[in-house]
């Protein structure tokens, strides 16, 4: 594992204090160290990881700002909690799912300010409005970050209610208000790596994985009404997709070539 780490740390943009946490991490999350274990000492992950103590002292914080871990002078680490009850986002794949995406969530409103679309509509999303509102908020669940998100909405919709779309879920807002006005969505993911704003905000290490989502609002005049730039810690994602094999002949029998 020592050579293969380091060759990791080479490779990646990723502190190597974040990179052995994110590997603690995992060894947790599939149960190898379960709740109440303790953890080995700094000393044996020092050697097992091929890393100086300091690194493992750091990884080790990180995972107990985590609140994944328990320390105390002279008891060792344990493991404090468990991920299986952790909450994935799921990427919708349909509005109605979009819709309800949202629910459980707490907003912390950053800023809000005057944009311009310049540089951020690309020809193929569709025409650029004369001006946009951009709101950045963070959604947290249960206290822990769950996204940062950057949402730019054309200034003639933001200014009808401009305290509510500060503060409130914006889709769900544009479904219910402009519904007329809605023609169509569409959403992107990509892997990337957190750069400082990300990482400050989610309350991660620079450079730690995450999912980007940029989502797209078209009204029926072909207008970007609504642009999204969403970072999720990519713990927090998951993706689900329905490959479309039916089998299922009348009655509910399976086709031979399935048995």
């Amino acid at each position: 594992m020592t050579k293969q780490l380091l060759d990791l740390a080479h490779r990646s943009s990723a502190p190597l204090y974040g990179q052995v946490a994110s590997l603690m991490r995992t060894r947790i999350e599939h149960g190898e160290w379960a709740v109440g274990a303790q953890m080995p000492t700094v000393d044996d992950l020092a050697r097992e990881y091929g890393v100086a103590r300091i690194t493992i002292r750091q990884a080790l914080d990180d995972l107990a700002g985590q609140s994944l871990i328990s320390r105390g002078r002279g008891r060792g680490t344990f493991v404090a909690r468990s991920l299986a009850d952790e909450r994935w986002y799921r990427l919708p794949a349909t509005w109605n799912d979009l819709l309800r995406t949202g629910e459980g969530l707490t907003r912390k409103l950053l800023d809000s300010e005057s944009a311009s679309g310049a540089g951020l509509i690309e020809p193929e999303d569709g025409l650029m409005a004369e001006s946009y509102q951009r709101i950045r908020r963070v959604h947290s669940r249960d206290d822990v970050p769950y996204c940062l998100i950057d949402i730019y909405l054309a200034s003639d919709i933001f200014e009808q209610a401009p305290q509510e779309f500060e503060t409130h879920l914006i889709l769900p807002m544009l479904a219910e208000r402009f519904n007329e006005h809605l023609a169509s969505a569409s959403q992107s993911l990509v892997v990337a790596s957190a750069d400082m704003r990300a990482a400050l905000h989610l309350d991660i290490p620079v450079g730690s994985a995450i999912a980007r989502v940029r989502r797209v609002v078209l009204d029926h005049g072909g207008r970007v009404i609504h642009l999204a730039h969403i970072s999720y810690p990519s713990r927090f994602v998951r993706l689900e997709m329905d490959l479309g094999i039916n089998n299922k002949q009348e009655g509910g029998a399976l086709n031979e070539h399935t048995k």
